[in-house]
């Protein structure tokens, strides 16, 4: 299968939009929560993608701005991976990574190039430290690739979140940069 991973701007709102409510959607392979959003959770597209607008047109590295990548396939995105930060200055040397990609494409490399693009560019960035992440615990095939990234375990949530009455522990990871 051929993608190209690019960055998404404001012109991309609408299909990033798209992508992420289908994601959302799914259970994930095996069942298995990717998100923490049961599958008949009524999304507001409108409202979602002027979230996101927003946040893309923030002043770079102010709070809750965030640089995103997608997956695209056929024209379609069918992965992402974005970077936000923190929701006050003093957490400007932390970026907080978020990643999902549609069923239908995961374990085809999509993780790894959306990954190797984005920490490429954040230790690009002189004054990124650090990138933290959640996984669920049960997504051992997430945490294997956070983990091959240099990835480390911080410690683990347990009972974090119920979603369509499974518990689910969080695992809490962070990538030191410099």
């Amino acid at each position: 299968m051929n993608f190209t991973i690019k960055q998404c701007s404001t012109d991309d709102a609408e299909l990033y939009t798209r992508h992420c409510i289908t994601h959302m959607r799914e259970k994930g392979i095996g069942g298995i929560y990717a998100h923490p959003f049961p599958s008949d959770h009524k999304w507001d597209e409108v409202e979602f993608l002027e979230k996101i607008v927003k946040s893309l047109t923030l002043q770079p590295f102010s709070p809750n701005w965030v640089v995103i990548w997608v997956a695209v396939v056929d024209g379609r995105f069918v992965g992402h991976l974005n970077l936000k930060c923190g929701t006050v200055d003093a957490q400007k040397h932390r970026m907080r990574l978020g990643m999902g990609i549609e069923n239908d494409y995961r374990s085809q490399g999509i993780g790894k190039a959306l990954m190797e693009q984005a920490i490429a560019w954040a230790k690009a960035q002189e004054h990124i430290s650090w990138i933290d992440l959640s996984v669920f615990a049960k997504n051992v095939v997430a945490r294997k690739m956070y983990a091959s990234f240099g990835f480390k375990e911080q410690g683990t949530i347990e009972d974090a979140l119920r979603v369509e009455n499974e518990i689910i522990d969080d695992v809490q990871m962070t990538l030191k940069l410099s």
